[in-house]
């Protein structure tokens, strides 16, 4: 966006990794929030669980019609909502567990 043109796939594998490193920033945070949402019974869901493959290091920046996922470090845009919300009605199973495990 700041050079005002799609990444080529390079740029991109580049910046699915750098999202991928900054989970770390989150970790902490995240795992207070799974605690304290089981705890009050309050729904958590982690985006990071749809987006990102542990596997490939790498967390998805773009929907797969090239929109951006992220407005900025941790908000997602219109279009990267509704494409988690897609991702999600396609792995019931997942979202099932982890209302199982919150509740």
């Amino acid at each position: 966006y700041q050079n005002k043109k799609f990444p080529n796939s390079v740029e991109l594998k580049n910046i699915e990794y750098q999202m991928f490193k900054d989970l770390q920033n989150t970790k902490d945070i995240n795992l207070k929030l799974r605690s304290f949402s089981k705890k009050e019974k309050i729904f958590y869901f982690d985006p990071q669980e749809i987006l990102c493959s542990f596997q490939n290091k790498k967390c998805s920046a773009l929907t797969d019609n090239g929109f951006k996922i992220y407005w900025d470090y941790s908000h997602l845009t219109v279009e990267g909502a509704k494409y988690i919300a897609k991702k999600l009605e396609k792995k019931k199973n997942l979202m099932q567990k982890i209302i199982f495990e919150k509740f």
